[in-house]
């Protein structure tokens, strides 16, 4: 099942106010909805806003375009999902974990990920790619997984002096790239396990009854 989210966009002026007051935002919309959109919405919209306002007008366009296109009687409000780059990181296994950092050694939570029950680790890693360059610092992801994996981004893996790592969904794995990685008590050779990230949505059963899709279903969302 797919679902369309429509596009909003912000953008900043150049000038900040003589009081030191945030610099007014300016919103519009691709308008996707023809005039009905600009009549109903529109017609509150104030040109010069504080990055507040902007944000409060943000969210009621993307409840209309939401309740427009997908139904307000189904969606029941909005529910509006976290957009973001995800930083390089490594999930570990058990086994890769016991050589890094010793055996039985357990992660320490720093801050909590936006997934329940997922979190960024206090512990780092140095990663070696091809022709013994290094990436270091590289943060490990909690809880541990069946099988180890680095995620990087495509500018990460030319930088490593990789040219073939593939865009996988979290776990697919088979084929990919290897690589060695360094912890405070030991060295693993992955062989294989390097990947790019192909976009997805994590989602709790509550989430994704809301928005009407399962695992492995594709949504369209547009950004800006």
């Amino acid at each position: 099942m797919r679902v369309e989210i429509t596009q909003v966009e912000a953008h900043g002026a150049a000038c900040r106010g003589a009081a030191g007051n945030d610099p007014p935002f300016f919103l519009e919309t691709q308008d996707a909805f023809g005039e009905r959109a600009a009549s109903d919405v529109f017609e509150k919209h104030i040109h010069a806003l504080t990055l507040g306002q902007a944000h409060d007008l943000g969210l009621e366009i993307l409840q209309f375009v939401i309740d427009d296109s997908v139904g307000a009687e189904r969606l029941g409000g909005l529910n509006p999902l976290v957009v973001h780059p995800s930083a390089r990181h490594m999930h570990v296994s058990r086994e890769d974990l016991d050589v890094l950092f010793g055996p039985g050694y357990e992660l320490t939570p720093d801050r909590p990920l936006y997934q329940e029950g997922n979190f960024a680790a206090k512990e780092t890693v140095t990663l070696v790619g091809r022709r013994s360059r290094v990436i270091p610092n590289l943060r490990i992801l909690g809880p541990l997984r069946k099988q180890s994996q680095i995620e990087l981004a495509f500018t990460d893996a030319i930088s490593l002096g990789f040219e073939d790592v593939p865009v996988r969904l979290s776990g697919d794995i088979a084929g990919t790239p290897g690589a060695y990685v360094i912890g405070p008590a030991g060295m693993v050779h992955l062989r294989e396990g390097v990947i790019r990230a192909a976009m997805h949505v994590h989602m709790n059963p509550a989430e994704a009854d809301h928005y009407g899709v399962k695992q492995g279903d594709v949504m369209q969302l547009r950004i800006g």
